[in-house]
């Protein structure tokens, strides 16, 4: 077996171990305002960066205006990307070093 191929697997898992945990995350937020007087109530939509952890812990309260599925799909596609991008370069670190 070769020597980078292991330290292929060995960033893979590392990847996946630490990049849930960083704020690298896509979120649909809603805030709703209730106005003084005959104004009734606003709502507002926004985004926030969070973690993947964050994500599935308020995905229970998403309701479907949020599209929480679709941003579920994002954020697993952004985990493959980020952590595709960190075996990368630690692929072309070692390759450096081992030269």
């Amino acid at each position: 077996m070769n020597r980078r191929n292991v330290w292929r697997g060995i960033a893979t898992v590392a990847g996946l171990a630490v990049l849930p945990q960083l704020p690298l995350y896509i979120e649909r937020t809603m805030t709703r305002s209730i106005l003084v007087g005959r104004g009734g109530d606003r709502i507002d939509w926004g985004y926030r960066i969070t973690s993947l952890r964050a994500f599935i812990g308020d995905f229970h309260y998403m309701r479907s205006e949020e599209s929480p599925l679709l941003f579920a799909v994002v954020n697993a596609a952004l985990l493959v990307l980020w952590t595709g991008l960190f075996v990368f370069v630690v692929d072309r670190a070692i390759a450096r070093a081992l030269r």
